[in-house]
């Protein structure tokens, strides 16, 4: 299981003779898909910082500009930037995939 807290949950429930009872079980499989929808969720909702890591070039994304705007925009590999700076004195400061 890579659910840490699963794992401890588990090693909290286990009795003398290294058995889990069924209803200790259950929680910690309740626990562990809490927590990979935990981390799906931090995954999808995360900002990327362009000086990181750059999207796909030619594919929209959600970016975040200076002073709190976003837009729609998408990377240029031939400018090294994204469209919208290339026309806007605004910086990107953040950027994430658009998921559906």
């Amino acid at each position: 299981m890579k659910s840490e807290k699963a794992q401890h949950y588990l090693g909290l429930h286990v009795d003398q003779y290294g058995f889990v009872h069924i209803n200790d079980a259950i929680q910690a499989i309740e626990i562990a898909e809490k927590d990979v929808l935990t981390r799906g969720y931090h995954e999808l909702t995360k900002w990327n910082d362009p000086q990181d890591i750059l999207p796909e070039p030619g594919k929209h994304v959600l970016v975040k500009r200076l002073m709190g705007l976003y837009d729609i925009d998408t990377f240029d590999p031939a400018s090294n930037h994204f469209l919208l700076e290339s026309s806007l004195p605004m910086k990107v400061i953040g950027w994430r995939y658009i998921h559906e």
